[in-house]
């Protein structure tokens, strides 16, 4: 809304506003016009639609849209580009060094968003988190997961539903609470030292089954020996976890040496490379094959979908909550999973997504039941976010603890350079199309996803002791 007597050019092809002071006026129009005053001074900052944003601290009202379409660019430019590089690191060195490392890096360019309003220095940073993503979507999501066995499909549905529960309160906010968006930046900044305090003022141990896997037995010991005591347990559990953790490592380290006496010779026996043990795993390239078309055919879906709220009838702000509303749907991932399976759980919620997109596709986009279609395009929302959920979850049972996080960075680095022409797609002038290619790339990840092979128990991947020779008796 721009204020009316700002100059008479400002009133062509105009509508005028309940204010008498103010009219609609679009780009073109407001910067074609002679100012003598800044264009925040004529904004009608009294109007829920009207945003103290980066558009007016950058300056960049009349910036060309490549120019502002460029901060999204420059967030995905980041994303894909560290998917193929941080996660395979965290594979070999371990996960809570890059936990640390991320929350640093985001604070300090949280803070400097805040301070330095330059637009190359937005776009580096904005590069920066979105390189940073991954840390903390992929590593730290497996950290988590790596400490709570069994209860894998329960944590994730909830971690999952607080992630999308930003779309329900961050309209809210912008609509109840403060229509300067540099609030989400404060709140970024906080979530970042509180989560760097948890590591600086508490113990938190490594992936203890990372430290199993590889090798490293003592400082698994006593990380062990340091949940035990966090937890309170009696001595008499302590000396049964111990136990199994003592029988386990000597299963491990007898059947090294037997391997070492078959070979004869100690320095023939390397530890294998990461592509060796790929190829000793009979079902893992299958599987990363098939999970790369769940996560792009899950996050076209997806996004599509979120693309296309703003065409949908009515308020955007309660279309926004309506569509966020969705992330509910997470909290039942930990009661559909143990029934149906981890393939089931992803078999269930692609045909969600399928049906809810196909029924869409038989709406009117001008039709007055606005509810109905809202309830269906959450519906379709909520399949496509419970994919998301049973996608990062599968992942522990699909792949070992050597190839987990490169898995996730190899299928987010196909799905998200996918995922870039959804918003092309969203604008194609049938607004039919959207909904048949949801149909589509739904149809496409159900039928992937039913084709993803189960991974051996740990005692099947364990190298075998070679067999006995039998034995001579000299007469």
């Amino acid at each position: 809304m721009v204020q009316g007597e700002a100059d008479e050019s400002l009133q062509t092809e105009s509508i005028l506003t309940e204010d008498p002071n103010f009219y609609d006026c679009d780009r073109y129009h407001i910067c074609a016009a002679e100012r003598d005053k800044p264009i925040e001074d004529f904004v009608d900052w009294l109007h829920k639609y009207s945003l103290k944003n980066w558009i007016i601290s950058l300056g960049l009202f009349c910036s060309s849209s490549f120019e502002i379409g460029f901060f999204g660019s420059c967030f995905f430019l980041g994303y894909i580009s560290s998917c193929l590089v941080f996660p395979p690191l965290a594979d070999k060195h371990g996960r809570k060094i890059f936990i640390i490392a991320v929350q640093i890096e985001q604070a300090l360019c949280y803070a400097v968003l805040l301070l330095v309003h330059n637009t190359y220095i937005y776009y580096l940073c904005i590069f920066i988190i979105g390189s940073s993503v991954p840390l903390k979507n992929m590593i730290a999501y497996t950290h988590l997961m790596e400490f709570l066995p069994g209860r894998v499909s329960a944590m994730s549905g909830f971690m999952i539903f607080l992630d999308g529960m930003i779309l329900v309160v961050s309209p809210m906010i912008l609509q109840y609470v403060s229509n300067n968006t540099d609030v989400f930046l404060w709140a970024a900044l906080l979530m970042n030292l509180v989560g760097l305090s948890g590591f600086v003022f508490m113990y938190i141990p490594e992936s203890i089954k990372f430290q199993l896997e590889s090798g490293r037995y003592q400082a698994a010991k006593k990380d062990i020996e340091y949940v035990l005591r966090y937890n309170k347990c009696t001595p008499e559990q302590e000396v049964v976890c111990l136990g199994i953790l003592d029988r386990l490592v000597a299963k491990k380290q007898s059947i090294i040496e037997l391997n070492i006496k078959a070979h004869q010779d100690k320095q023939t026996l390397q530890e294998p490379g990461l592509l060796t043990k790929i190829r000793g795993d009979s079902n893992l390239i299958h599987n990363i094959l098939m999970m790369i078309l769940v996560w792009c055919s899950s996050s076209f879906t997806f996004y599509l979908l979120n693309f296309l709220i703003k065409y949908m009838p009515g308020d955007i702000y309660f279309n926004s909550v309506v569509s966020g509303l969705s992330a509910g749907a997470m909290l039942t991932q930990g009661i559909i999973q143990p029934k149906l399976g981890a393939k089931g759980s992803m078999v269930f919620s692609f045909t969600l997504t399928t049906l809810a997109s196909l029924i869409l596709c038989f709406f009117d986009q001008n039709t007055e039941q606005v509810a109905l279609y809202a309830l269906v395009l959450c519906l379709a929302k909520s399949g496509a976010t419970l994919n998301f959920g049973f996608a990062y979850a599968i992942h522990q049972d699909l792949f070992p603890s050597y190839f987990i996080i490169t898995s996730y960075g190899v299928c987010n680095f196909f799905c998200r350079g996918l995922t870039i022409i959804a918003p092309i797609v969203v604008e194609v002038p049938n607004k039919l199309v959207p909904f048949l290619v949801c149909v589509g790339t739904s149809l496409l990840g159900l039928l992937s996803a039913s084709m993803l092979k189960k991974r051996p128990s740990e005692d099947q991947l364990l190298p075998q002791a070679p067999p006995a020779q039998p034995a001579t008796v000299k007469k």
